[in-house]
């Protein structure tokens, strides 16, 4: 039987910033400054919707109530390295043109939203300058109060001609 090598085992620096290491058989050396370190893009999620106090959870397809005055969206992204340095941008399609750039903050507000369907995205961007490139998505829809729908305006046209029209045979017959 062959024996087993011993298991001393030892790691130091050299002048120079290398790291060697030794065990009872091999001795190896890293350089740390040839290492390189780029984290993966850091991944991002939406927490709630909040409308007008009222906290709905970010669930697919959520219907939000008319007329909203102030809509807020919380997100984040969990970062173990360097958390205050993530960087956010988001955008409503729907409503939004471009993607809005809110540094660090880590909600999206908007106010009086009309009826209609949206889509909230939103990136990040770790502390080494990488963004993602899959965005968190949540789709919502704010329902139309009656007097937004189009039977009430049909009906408020029909009204009105009618009106219209009582008015005109009632100037014929006098």
């Amino acid at each position: 039987a062959r024996p087993s090598p011993p298991s001393f085992r030892s790691a130091a620096y050299s002048a120079d910033g290398h790291v060697w290491f030794v065990t009872g058989v091999v001795v190896q050396t890293v350089d740390p400054s040839r290492l390189l370190q780029k984290a993966l893009p850091t991944q991002t999620y939406i927490e709630s919707l909040i409308a007008d106090r009222k906290e709905f959870e970010a669930a697919p397809n959520l219907k939000i109530p008319p007329n909203p005055r102030d809509l807020q969206i919380d997100y984040t992204s969990p970062s173990f390295s360097i958390p205050q340095r993530v960087k956010f941008r988001y955008r409503l399609d729907g409503y939004d043109h471009d993607w809005h750039e809110a540094g660090t903050r880590r909600q999206a507000f908007y106010t009086d939203l009309p009826p209609g369907k949206y889509s909230f995205r939103v990136i990040a961007c770790n502390s080494d300058g990488i963004w993602n490139e899959s965005a968190a998505r949540l789709d919502f829809s704010i329902a139309p109060a009656y007097y937004q729908t189009n039977w009430f305006r049909a009906l408020c046209t029909v009204i009105f001609l009618a009106l219209l029209w009582a008015a005109y045979e009632w100037r014929v017959r006098q």
